[in-house]
């Protein structure tokens, strides 16, 4: 979910919060107020591509060219 964000920041956070999903604060609850709009408009960004997929494998082509600048190919039906 985080892998987004710089190297850096996911290293700083992973010091400050260990374990997050054994029930200890979230990530989230660690970013500054810049670092949680990035974060919003990154989920915003995310539920789009969702909500545009068909099927698991049409979100990874929506994910790829939305995230990683790739080729979006969308079969004719």
């Amino acid at each position: 979910m985080y892998s987004f964000l710089p190297a850096e920041v996911r290293s700083e956070l992973q010091s400050r919060n260990r374990a997050p999903h054994e029930g200890g604060p979230k990530h989230h609850q660690h970013l500054t107020a810049g670092a949680r709009e990035v974060l919003v408009a990154h989920l915003i960004r995310l539920t789009t591509v969702v909500r545009q997929s068909a099927s698991a494998e049409d979100f990874r082509m929506r994910f790829d060219a939305e995230f990683r600048g790739g080729p979006l190919q969308l079969a004719l039906a």
